[in-house]
C-alpha cells in the first residue's frame, strides 16, 4: 500500500493541481459571472473538462512506459472528456434554439454524482492521510447534494442549474488543488528520508 501511494503521489501531484486549477477558475467564473448567457457557459463548462480530461491522459500516457495501472484515473478522465465534448456539441452557437435543457441538466447532474462517488470512493479506500480523506469525502458529500439538487429541477431556471454546477466544479477544483500542493510536500518528504537512507548506508558501508 506505501509503495503504491508513493508512485501515486510522485504520478499526479501536478496533475491534480492542474485539474484543480481549471475546475476552480471555471466554477469560479459561472458562479461570479454576470453573463445570463447558458450557451456560452455551458461552452465554459465543457472547455474546462475537456481540459481537464487531456491533462490527466497525458499524464496516463506519459507513465504507461512504466507500466502502472491507473484505471480510476483513466476512467474518470474518459468520463471527463465525453461530458465535455457533449456538452460542445449540445450548444450550436449559430443555432440559438440548439440547446437542449433536459439534455444538459442529466448531463450536469449525472457527472456531479459520478464524480463525487468517486470522491468518496478514494478519501475512503486509497489514502490513509485523515486530512485527504476528510477534504475528499467532504467534496463528495458537498457534490453529490449538489447534483441532486440540480437532478430535482424544482422549476428553476437553467442559469441556476449552471450556479449549482460551479459550486461544484469550485469545491471540486479546490479540493484537487489542495491534494496536490499537499502531495507534493509529502512526496518531498520521501525523497528527503531516500537521501538520509542512501547516506546512513553509505556512511555503514564505510
Amino acid at each position: 500500500m506505501k509503495n503504491t501511494k508513493r508512485k501515486y503521489i510522485e504520478s499526479h501531484w501536478l496533475v491534480f493541481v492542474f485539474k484543480g486549477l481549471f475546475a476552480a477558475i471555471a466554477g469560479l467564473w459561472m458562479i461570479v459571472s454576470f453573463s445570463g448567457d447558458v450557451h456560452f457557459l455551458t461552452r465554459i463548462v465543457g472547455a474546462a473538462l475537456l481540459c481537464m480530461s487531456m491533462v490527466e491522459m497525458f499524464n496516463i500516457f506519459h507513465r504507461h512506459r512504466l507500466r502502472r495501472n491507473w484505471s480510476i484515473s483513466f476512467a474518470i478522465s474518459v468520463v471527463e472528456m465525453i461530458v465535455a465534448l457533449a456538452l460542445l456539441i449540445l450548444v450550436d452557437p449559430s443555432n440559438p434554439n440548439s440547446d437542449n435543457i433536459a439534455l444538459r441538466l442529466v448531463i450536469f447532474a449525472g457527472f456531479t454524482i459520478y464524480a463525487s462517488v468517486m470522491s468518496v470512493l478514494i478519501g475512503a479506500t486509497c489514502y490513509k492521510n485523515v486530512t485527504d480523506s476528510i477534504f475528499w469525502i467532504a467534496s463528495g458529500i458537498v457534490g453529490a447534494i449538489l447534483g441532486m439538487a440540480i437532478l430535482a429541477d424544482n422549476g428553476v431556471s437553467p442559469i441556476t442549474h449552471i450556479r449549482l454546477f460551479g459550486i461544484y466544479l469550485l469545491v471540486k477544483g479546490l479540493t484537487e488543488f489542495y491534494f496536490g500542493a499537499h502531495s507534493k510536500d509529502e512526496m518531498m518528504e520521501i525523497h528527503s528520508v531516500r537521501v538520509a537512507k542512501s547516506k546512513k548506508i553509505g556512511k555503514g558501508k564505510k
